[in-house]
């Protein structure tokens, strides 16, 4: 008998703990895959889910292409910015090629997703692609506990092309004689 209630209490235990279990939140880039053009800039915003639901904290680590991108300026996205309390975000390696630093947080309140947590304006340096991709992070909930999440990479394209005066063959020639 004593056995029986072990095991039931057992399974209750593992119940509960598959029932608290969390779902991953994703992190991902929106646009995923975006482009810029000549002489204009784009906005990058790192999102969460609808799976962030107790988001207090974040460091996170992204990368990116250094030789045809870089980034110009790292704000606060639109779900820690219209948090019920302060907030603060701070860019870590303002100047440092190829990676993004950032740590943010709400202060006194949790953020629930889905929603952007961070702004990045990129520039375009030359023709090509680059990818977006974390490279490191962490997420915080409100007791300061980690939460998982995956994170989808994105790409950002920059395309410059230069313009050309249609000319004749007459003129072409002129210029070599």
């Amino acid at each position: 008998m004593r056995s029986l209630r072990l095991l039931a209490a057992a399974g209750l235990l593992m119940l509960a703990i598959g029932a608290t279990a969390q779902t991953p939140v994703t992190v991902s880039f929106d646009p995923p895959s975006g482009t810029i053009t000549c002489d204009e800039t784009l906005l990058v915003s790192v999102v969460v889910d609808a799976a962030a639901t107790d988001l207090r904290g974040f460091s996170l680590e992204l990368t990116y292409d250094d030789s045809v991108v870089e980034p110009v300026a790292v704000t606060a996205g639109s779900l820690l910015a219209g948090a019920a309390c302060d907030h603060f975000l701070t860019w870590l390696n303002p100047g440092t090629p190829g990676m993004i630093a950032v740590d943010g947080a709400a202060l006194g309140c949790s953020v629930a997703g889905p929603g952007a947590i961070v702004t990045i304006e990129f520039a375009g340096l030359v023709d090509g692609t680059s990818p977006l991709e974390c490279l490191s992070g962490i997420l915080r909930d409100g007791d300061n506990a980690p939460i998982d999440y995956t994170c989808v990479p994105g790409t950002i394209a920059y395309s410059c092309p230069v313009a050309t005066t249609p000319t004749s063959w007459g003129a072409l020639k002129a210029w070599y004689r």
